[in-house]
């Protein structure tokens, strides 16, 4: 889960210099009420039992028919909610979610590592290595976060409030 998203001034790539990231963190340590080091020391210790953005992608939109599995309409809802039909239109397309279902040899729902390999496929299929595509998806889970709505299930409209989120701009 998006806990801060950052606009910083100046910037010009998708990277930001050390001055700029220690300015960002002392931000969000005043805006939080905390010190600076307790600010680092949360951004460092990540605890095992903390969920990875992906894990929450999964938990989010596969708790439908089946527990702990992803099925060919929830991904396919993941894959709307996320734009990745309208990233390079013709290349991925909603019939294209059951063939890689079919052909991937993941049957009729993927538990995480399942959903891991479909992601890494989509990528394959829209001339993307899968380091960016998990980058655009965290980049949409931001817009998502900052216009605070997220898809209600079986709705596929964007209208229910997201909580916990700390957006900095």
């Amino acid at each position: 889960e998006v806990a801060a998203i950052g606009c910083v001034a100046g910037r010009r790539s998708k990277t930001i210099s050390a001055v700029q990231f220690q300015a960002l963190v002392h931000w969000i340590a005043r805006h939080k009420g905390i010190t600076f080091s307790e600010c680092i020391a949360k951004l460092c210790n990540h605890h095992p039992s903390q969920r990875t953005r992906l894990e929450n992608y999964f938990a989010q939109f596969a708790h439908g028919s089946s527990r702990g599995f992803m099925t060919v309409y929830e991904f396919t809802r993941f894959c709307k909610t996320f734009g990745l039909f309208k990233v390079k239109l013709g290349r991925f397309v909603e019939g294209d979610v059951q063939f890689l279902f079919a052909v991937g040899g993941e049957g009729k729902a993927v538990d995480l590592e399942g959903f891991r390999r479909l992601l890494s496929q989509v990528a394959n299929r829209l001339d993307m290595t899968t380091q960016a595509l998990m980058h655009f998806l965290g980049e949409k889970d931001a817009e998502r976060t900052y216009t605070g709505l997220d898809e209600k299930p079986g709705s596929g409209e964007n209208n229910v409030p997201r909580r916990g989120a700390l957006i900095v701009r």
